[in-house]
């Protein structure tokens, strides 16, 4: 799996069911399409122009609900934000994609999550705290942070986690072998593409 950010809110994730299938492409809340996606995650059924390209046929989900596509599954939850909740399953791994949570959203069934990508904007250092107990609540293996205007809210995050500062990489190329030998929790500074 292949996970990359293309800055605020947008992901884009890779997939392959298996070595003889075609990769799933998958887009979370894009701004604008790259023609490729086989489906496009949005929390809005209103798609704006750009987000989907003329003659494409992508497999939309904009509602609450458990989908599975080409072995990709996908629950959207609704939660208290009204804002974007996916969980997303596919070569053995979960993917918990949230972009902005109370923490009584964080009761909902959030167990066996290997990737967190996490909004952790906000202006104090309350936020971070917020993101720190959802992080420790849930326990993923890998934490992506993102939403983040600039270096400060991301420095306030690390130092809340108890991380110092991290290089940033272009992209998370991940298999599920490579999650199961994993202790604790590890912080992915993904570069935006934006």
């Amino acid at each position: 799996m292949n996970i990359t950010w293309n800055g605020g809110t947008f992901f884009n994730l890779s997939t392959q069911k298996d070595k003889n299938s075609n990769n799933i492409d998958i887009a979370i809340e894009p701004v604008n399409s790259k023609n490729k996606e086989n489906i496009i995650l949005l929390k809005s059924d209103k798609v704006t122009n750009g987000q989907l390209k003329a003659g494409t046929k992508p497999f939309l989900i904009s509602g609450p609900g458990e989908y599975e596509i080409g072995g990709v599954f996908v629950q959207s939850i609704d939660t208290q934000t009204k804002k974007p909740f996916y969980l997303i399953e596919s070569e053995e791994i979960t993917v918990c994609y949230i972009s902005s949570l109370k923490q009584e959203d964080v009761n909902l069934e959030l167990n066996n999550i290997d990737i967190l990508i996490i909004d952790i904007n906000g202006s104090s250092s309350d936020r971070a705290k917020d993101v720190a107990k959802i992080v420790a609540q849930v326990e993923p293996k890998i934490v992506i942070p993102m939403g983040y205007n600039n270096s400060k809210q991301l420095d306030e995050f690390l130092k809340v986690m108890g991380i110092g500062k991290q290089e940033e990489t272009p992209k998370l190329n991940i298999k599920n072998k490579d999650l199961s030998s994993r202790e604790g929790v590890e912080v992915v500074i993904l570069s935006s593409k934006k």
